[in-house]
């Protein structure tokens, strides 16, 4: 009975030999695949056409694992292996730029017309295959880590920073979804080609910013889904003997200088001694310095420019490499997403509402 799939259901296989025929007779049944129980019957097709024991030989190479479909946290997972076998017929579930023996994966090179943004090329530094980030058809299917979903635009975007397109988004599966949306992108910094360079730790030079310490509460209340316009508490770098770091080359641009006594970035009232806030895990001491010692720490026994002090710099204000850090801290889960391909770009829905769930 179509559309039953129990332990005792009988399957009914159709074996064609005649490759010019498997499109007619796919057009023939294509109700019983959109239909219920059509995407198990789809499942059982690719795997029977590429047979079991190749299935199972190509999902456990290169570190994958069986079944195709786990069950994790009582929801059964889409593993990258099926992924794979449906979108190429080969079930090895590495999408990533390298292969298990550290070579250059070529294997996604011309087997697949569409593409695929992974949230695993932030969340464990591994990058996509290029072949997948720039495919040939402007379709990318998203994965965020324990879901599928799709975006696509209506031609190829232009690689070129400030490019601005639309992505049309969809979820299919509750709760973020059923969902379609219309995404406009502002791809500042353009579009990755090839490889992202690994960024490196190069030692900060006083007056850079050194860290962020919070998102005032305040803004946060206020705005809680608007990140950009958030007001942020950080320390700028000083001179440190004891922090190793690469020194920047000649052709490393320099981090921006911020002015520690810039009056835009000043707060009255209790402060921040930069040096306590330093040794904080050492001394168990998060406490501000109390507004009846404006000019010195009675913590350190410094003056407070000897110390120096925390400062509160709008998002706007802060150097790029902060700006993306906080991005991804706060962002929604598609953005990080789609920065893997367009880095820092701004998403918003054209709807005016919230960004999907991906």
């Amino acid at each position: 009975e179509k559309g039953q799939y129990g332990p005792a259901s009988e399957l009914y296989v159709t074996e064609i030999t005649d490759p010019s025929s498997v499109l007619d007779t796919v057009k023939a049944r294509i109700q019983d695949f959109q239909g219920p129980g059509g995407i198990i019957d789809l499942m059982y097709s690719a795997i029977w056409t590429r047979g079991f024991d190749l299935v199972k030989k190509e999902a456990t190479s290169e570190g994958g694992e069986l079944p195709l479909v786990p069950k994790v946290f009582n929801s059964w997972l889409c593993s990258m292996e099926l992924l794979s076998l449906l979108l190429r017929g080969i079930a090895r579930g590495n999408v990533g730029i390298y292969s298990g023996d550290g070579t250059r994966n070529t294997s996604w090179d011309g087997a697949c017309e569409i593409g695929l943004l992974s949230s695993f090329e932030k969340e464990q530094g591994i990058p996509v295959n290029e072949a997948l980030k720039a495919p040939k058809v402007p379709v990318w299917i998203l994965h965020g880590g324990d879901h599928f979903t799709l975006a696509w635009s209506k031609c190829l975007p232009s690689e070129a920073p400030g490019t601005e397109f639309s992505l049309n988004f969809w979820n299919g599966l509750p709760p973020g979804g059923p969902m379609l949306a219309e995404l406009a992108v502002h791809a500042v910094k353009g579009a990755i080609v090839g490889k992202e360079a690994q960024p490196k730790f190069f030692k900060p030079e006083p007056g850079e910013v050194d860290e962020v310490i919070q998102a005032d509460p305040a803004d946060k209340a206020q705005k809680p889904n608007n990140y950009r316009s958030w007001r942020f508490e950080v320390t700028l770098a000083w001179d440190r003997p004891d922090l190793e770091g690469e020194v920047r080359g000649p052709d490393v641009p320099p981090e921006p200088k911020v002015d520690q006594e810039d009056a835009r970035y000043q707060r009255s009232g209790p402060w921040r001694c930069r040096s306590c806030y330093d040794k904080r895990f050492q001394t168990g001491d998060f406490s501000l310095v109390p507004d009846e010692s404006p000019d010195f720490c009675p913590k350190c026994n410094k003056t407070r420019k000897e110390c120096g002090w925390s400062i509160w710099m709008p998002f706007a204000d802060l150097p790029p490499k902060k700006q993306e850090m906080l991005m991804v801290r706060h962002a929604k889960k598609i953005e990080p997403i789609l920065w893997t391909k367009w880095p820092a770009a701004e998403v918003r829905n054209t709807s005016g509402g919230e960004l999907p769930a991906c």
